[in-house]
């Protein structure tokens, strides 16, 4: 969503036990870079900027190094490339779904009732990024109606967040809106996985506006 400044704290989070079930379920999973997460994601990747591609691949020009997504809640089909679900199995998953319930309730609280359409841990691996982008591209209207958030988990002090001229770091468990229409890029600088939750949130007021658009029609967006 379009926003009057690059970005926009709105909340502070305690997200200390949020992150030891992520660094205990998940951590050995992410920090092996040859693990069966990412040696899938590298997989899927060889199809980015490819017309044809496996129908579960969307179609994608980006090509983020060490970047991987972990779905809770994916609206987006075919998903991106290095777009994957959550592993089934985790020891703590329900608490993990528990615990992330605080941050949509930080949405709903914000930006009143709406639509969750993607929640994902977003995994940069040492030394990983992602290129200068946009989120619209793939999608415009459905990005241009929904506020775009990411709430650091682990190294957020180590990872450069870059929005148009500017460039800042995010702090640990701070809820950050980020305006996805500038073109932004993000490096992690330092030695270990830095974990995100990453959301598009749909306010009520802008569902039906981003529905009409979708069919052609033409609105503002609601703040």
């Amino acid at each position: 969503m379009r926003l009057e400044h690059s970005h926009l704290r709105i909340a502070s989070l305690r997200v200390d036990t949020l992150a030891e079930i992520v660094r205990q379920d998940l951590g050995p999973l992410i920090d092996d870079l040859d693990s069966s997460l990412w040696r899938e994601v590298r997989r899927r990747s060889e199809y980015i900027d490819c017309e044809e591609r496996p129908p579960d691949i969307a179609y994608r020009k980006m090509r983020p190094t060490g970047y991987l997504q972990l779905g809770i809640v994916n609206a987006e089909s075919p998903a991106s490339p290095w777009a994957l679900p959550l592993p089934a199995g985790l020891d703590r998953e329900r608490e993990l779904r528990a615990e992330l319930e605080c941050i949509t309730e930080a949405c709903r609280a914000h930006y009143g009732p709406g639509l969750l359409h993607l929640l994902v841990l977003a995994i940069l691996a040492p030394g990983g990024s992602v290129p200068r982008h946009k989120d619209m591209g793939h999608n415009r209207d459905w990005k241009r109606f929904s506020h775009h958030l990411h709430v650091p988990l682990t190294e957020a002090e180590l990872c450069e967040f870059s929005i148009g001229d500017e460039t800042f770091f995010m702090q640990t468990g701070g809820v950050y809106e980020i305006d996805n229409m500038r073109p932004h890029s993000t490096r992690n600088l330092s030695s270990t996985c830095r974990v995100n939750v990453m959301i598009d949130y749909c306010a009520e007021a802008n569902v039906a506006l981003r529905d009409a658009a979708l069919a052609g029609a033409k609105f503002e967006v609601a703040p």
